[in-house]
């Protein structure tokens, strides 16, 4: 619905649906959904994807089953939605000591700033360390679960920096500074601003973000500013693709 309609508790849950949604219909769940089924099936799957490499076939493989139960192959939600669940369970709880239970546990999942700061934490470093000594402090870890501050009106700043620092605080602040208008009823164009007056000119993330915005307000409509966000925020070089300077710039423009 608009962000202006229904009220907060409606809001609130459009945007955690919507991250799940964003999240299932995303290149990398499909893989994560893959380890659930058989090791071999993940073999040769890449032994295929060598195959077409090698020999220069552009029939490229994609996770199957193979006689195998289809369901982990059916479209859904993968780590993000994970991540933002237990920051919803665990939002009021001291961060770094929410985070530092589940260091040496099995079943976590997670992206390598998290992994770093879990690390981080066990050595017995704190926050604001545990993110800025982290070799992924710039991802975008921190502002999927931002989400979750956003829908709570609550400054999601301890949280990002147990895994992340610079850009990748600076992108939860975002997130969190828009979902937190929208949860409002506030107009999407409204939510984006606020969003973007909360990242710096001078830094990566606010520059790119001012540019991305420029760049798709040009091409007119969101699937003519794909190419457009394409040559103007994002980085050809070395490129990541969670870095929060990148991925966040173009999640504003495209919602504007």
């Amino acid at each position: 619905m608009p962000s202006g309609e229904g009220g907060r508790p409606d809001r609130v849950r459009g945007a955690f649906a919507g991250l799940a949604i964003g999240d299932a219909a995303g290149w990398p769940s499909g893989r994560h959904r893959s380890v659930r089924l058989a090791a071999w099936s993940r073999r040769l799957h890449r032994e295929l994807d060598a195959f077409a490499e090698e020999h220069q076939v552009t029939s490229l493989p994609v996770p199957f089953a193979l006689n195998q139960p289809v369901e982990p192959l059916a479209l859904g939600p993968s780590d993000d939605a994970e991540w933002l669940a237990w920051t919803a369970l665990t939002i009021r709880q001291d961060r770094a000591e929410a985070f530092g239970r589940l260091a040496g546990r099995a079943d976590v999942r997670a992206r390598i700033s998290v992994w770093a700061a879990l690390d981080n934490l066990a050595a017995g470093k704190r926050p604001p360390a545990s993110g800025h000594d982290n070799p992924h402090h710039f991802d975008d870890a921190a502002a999927v679960r931002a989400v979750a501050f956003g829908a709570a009106g609550e400054d999601p700043g301890d949280d990002a920096r147990v895994t992340n620092a610079g850009d990748g605080v600076l992108g939860a602040v975002a997130v969190a500074a828009a979902v937190g208008a929208l949860a409002s009823g506030a107009p999407m164009g409204e939510a984006v601003q606020m969003a973007v007056a909360a990242l710096p000119e001078d830094t990566a993330i606010g520059y790119a973000a001012r540019a991305a915005l420029a760049a798709a307000g040009k091409a007119g409509d969101p699937f003519a500013a794909v190419p457009a966000l394409d040559a103007a925020v994002l980085d050809h070089v070395y490129s990541y693709g969670t870095a929060a300077a990148e991925t966040v710039p173009v999640a504003l423009a495209l919602a504007d």
